[in-house]
């Protein structure tokens, strides 16, 4: 399934509305094919990631994006300083070509917390 934005910005303007909507404490990002470019810190879960900040080709999350696949990985704590699964959706511009992803954490949390929210939000 290929995800269709008409921009990363326009997506980043929802956001806010996203994570109203949704009963969990999240933490979104958004990044082009280089860098981040929207931040969206949760309550208890903050990444401290910068706009402009690269990626870590070493992250698993950033493999979704080289893969060009959705992913759901637990990320160590030596990238962000705690563990945590995040998951990772590959975005495409109009055109098809791919444009970026965006990445939600839910964590603040150990990773069996984080399990037992994500499988009641199924």
């Amino acid at each position: 399934m290929i995800n269709r934005v008409e921009s990363l910005e326009a997506l980043a303007a929802l956001i806010p509305i996203v994570k109203a909507a949704v009963p969990a404490d999240l933490s979104i990002a958004i990044c082009d094919l280089e860098k981040f470019i929207a931040y969206f810190p949760g309550k208890s879960i903050d990444l401290q990631l910068k706009i402009g900040q690269r990626l870590n080709p070493q992250e698993p999350l950033t493999l979704a994006l080289r893969e060009n696949k959705p992913s759901t990985a637990e990320v160590p704590a030596h990238f962000y300083g705690f563990e945590f699964i995040g998951t990772a959706t590959p975005l495409h511009s109009s055109k098809g070509r791919s444009s970026g992803e965006w990445q939600c954490s839910s964590a603040g949390k150990p990773i069996s917390g984080t399990l037992r929210i994500k499988s009641q939000l199924l």
